[in-house]
């Protein structure tokens, strides 16, 4: 029976011994994870900085497509006057090129008149 107390006991020593190695291993597991939380920590304040980055970028981006937008609006309504303008300036030249053709008409109907008259004054110098 003291026979199997000895090995127990040293059967015991050995658990010991083993469990002893076991708390350092897992102290050193703790030290490791303690250390990754604390990377962690660090990369969790970069990854908010770059959120921070990224937010400030949308914003101006959303800023530079408001500017945009306000051109473009600028330059539609710009357009959209010209063409106006231009339409205006093509109708009335319509009615000026109407008018002119009219005058030029009348100019010409007149003109034959002059031509038929004067084609007539020999033969009334003649008749005098």
């Amino acid at each position: 029976d003291i026979v199997n107390m000895k090995d127990d006991i040293v059967n015991m020593k050995d658990d010991i011994v083993n469990m002893k190695d076991d708390i350092v291993n897992m102290k050193d597991d703790i030290v490791n994870m303690k250390d990754n939380i604390v990377n962690m920590k660090d990369d969790i304040v970069n990854i908010k900085g770059d959120i921070c980055y990224i937010k400030g970028d949308i914003a101006n981006t959303n800023n530079d497509i408001i500017d945009i937008q306000t051109r473009l609006n600028h330059i539609h309504e710009t357009v959209r006057k010209n063409y106006s303008l231009t339409e205006e300036f093509f109708v009335s030249q319509m009615e000026t090129n109407t008018e002119f053709r009219e005058n030029i008409r009348i100019i010409n109907g007149r003109l034959d008149k002059y031509d038929t008259q004067i084609a007539r004054m020999p033969m009334q110098a003649k008749s005098l």
